[in-house]
């Protein structure tokens, strides 16, 4: 969960105060002159193996980029809201990538600039900050919001294997992706890379095979040696007071044992099946087949219908892909900025108008925004 500073909490608690005694006759001031706040930081590196020189390294980087997106025409001045910016040094899963050695790569963060905006209350005419409205973000050294939302189609030892992200257009010269996020990097490796027809449906049989071992470890626990014990100690627990109650729990409880044991019995045969579906498939692939990139119509939410490969070329089908794991150079100081993610720059679909003025102001922070302005805060040129 994204984390704001003190300032930030008491400003968004108050915005809540107030949004409830606006109800629904707020009257937004969208030409009222705002403030854009002095930066703060709101989370450090220290747990995450940090020196305090890091720390203060990393913070100045963040600052330097609060200054830049300080200059776009939404937040300078900013009109009809406060803004209120804030940096975070953060390792933790949520930001970090999905590959083997991302806790020895580049430590990644974000900036966060939280919007308030302005209303009169409707019975005294005072000028309040009434609503928290969409918060822009900038990640440091983080791509995971590209495609953290996508469908897992598989994961396996090296990470997530998902649909490729697909990019909408360009903005100032960097790829916008269909999600709203831009990629700002001089980084010359691709940020995914293709996964083999191989590696996803070995990929799938590992997955399925951990599935079909938490059936059977279950199964045990249900229907079992230590079920059948449990059971009896508390069936000679009711005996001993009253024999009737213990009769009525035992022919109970072995009814459901019996019940846990055919549906248990059904999902293992159901698992098994798949695993050796997803073998046949493997192996009928030639070598070429198995080293060319997979393709799958299938919406991941079961073991597919058929075969679980699609042809590239068909309607509806995507790449499968995982992220690079060579896309950060490990060799650089952890503290170098390598990469820049501008994320929510439109709200579930791209558009250049908005009815809400909210979500107008981020359609007009990505139309106006030179985000070459942003490529000297990068430390690989």
């Amino acid at each position: 969960m994204r984390r704001v500073s003190s300032a930030g909490v008491r400003l968004l608690l108050v915005s809540l105060s107030c949004v409830t005694a606006l109800g629904q006759h707020a009257h937004y001031l969208p030409d009222k002159v705002g403030l854009w706040r002095p930066f703060q930081m709101s989370c450090s590196g220290s747990g995450q193996g940090l020196t305090s020189e890091q720390n203060r390294v990393y913070s100045a980087k963040l600052l330097k980029l609060s200054e830049a997106i300080h200059q776009a025409q939404v937040f300078n001045p900013p009109m009809g809201i406060n803004a209120v910016p804030t940096g975070c040094v953060n390792a933790t899963m949520e930001f970090l990538d999905d590959y083997p050695a991302a806790r020895t790569g580049p430590v990644p963060g974000y900036l966060m600039v939280g919007t308030f905006s302005y209303a009169l209350t409707p019975d005294t005419q005072k000028v309040v900050v009434a609503d928290e409205g969409p918060h822009f973000f900038v990640d440091v050294n983080s791509m995971v919001r590209l495609y953290s939302g996508t469908g897992e189609a598989a994961h396996d030892e090296q990470g997530k294997i998902f649909a490729a992200p697909e990019i909408a257009r360009t903005e100032s010269g960097f790829p916008l992706y269909r999600n709203g996020c831009i990629v700002i990097t001089r980084n010359p490796r691709p940020v995914f890379a293709p996964v083999s027809a191989e590696r996803f449906l070995l990929a799938r049989i590992r997955q399925a095979r951990l599935e079909l071992a938490d059936f059977q470890k279950r199964h045990q626990e249900y229907v079992g040696e230590k079920a059948e014990q449990r059971m009896q100690e508390t069936y000679q627990r009711l005996r001993a007071r009253n024999a009737q109650d213990a009769e009525k729990y035992l022919a109970s409880a072995q009814q459901a044992e019996r019940q846990s044991d055919v549906t248990f019995t059904k999902s293992e045969q159901a698992k098994q099946l798949e695993i050796a579906e997803y073998q046949s498939e493997l192996d009928s692939l030639s070598s070429e087949q198995r080293s060319a990139q997979a393709f799958t119509a299938q919406p991941y939410n079961g073991p597919p219908k058929g075969r679980l490969l699609a042809l590239p070329g068909q309607a509806g089908v995507w790449p499968l892909v995982a992220f690079n794991p060579e896309f950060f150079d490990r060799s650089r100081p952890r503290t170098d900025i390598q990469s820049l993610v501008v994320g929510r720059l439109y709200d579930g679909a791209y558009r250049e108008k908005s009815y809400d003025p909210q979500y107008q102001r981020l359609i007009d922070f990505r139309r106006s925004f030179d985000y070459q302005t942003l490529v000297p805060l990068l430390d690989i040129q």
